[in-house]
């Protein structure tokens, strides 16, 4: 159970929520993959039809393996003893509005996590500003 949560900045563009969790310190980089260029560019007027399909793009999990390895950069730097417990918060943004593919997005992911040697725990969530707060994936302290 956290007992204390704070906001760390030692500097420019470095933000990590650092708590303790049974005696433990610990240590969360948060990131976010919003949604992809063609979608924003879909909404604008005048909309455009698209395609929407039940496979992410390589290009997503480029930027998945990205965002990781830049948190991780950043939890190391931050912890360079590795003193505490650290881990990659990623909340994604699909581009699939209505959320028909969400399911086969969140395992697609769990599968992509479970195939890549991180080092480092990693959480994926779908976006919570939908209110949802799921978590599919976890790797890199051998657990699930």
């Amino acid at each position: 159970m956290a007992t204390t949560v704070r906001r760390s900045r030692r500097s420019i563009g470095l933000s990590i929520l650092e708590g303790v969790r049974d005696q433990d310190r610990v240590l969360c980089e948060v990131k976010t993959i919003n949604i992809s260029k063609d979608e924003v560019d879909a909404g604008r007027w005048p909309s455009t039809v698209r395609n929407v399909n039940d496979r992410l793009e390589d290009g997503f999990f480029h930027k998945l393996d990205s965002d990781i390895a830049q948190a991780r950069g950043q939890l190391e730097s931050y912890d360079p003893d590795g003193d505490a417990q650290h881990i990659v918060y990623i909340n994604v943004c699909f581009d699939d509005f209505f959320g028909l593919y969400k399911n086969d997005f969140l395992q697609q992911i769990e599968e992509h996590l479970l195939e890549q040697p991180l080092g480092i725990r990693v959480v994926v969530s779908p976006d919570v500003s939908k209110g949802e707060t799921q978590v599919v994936g976890q790797r890199g302290d051998g657990t699930r």
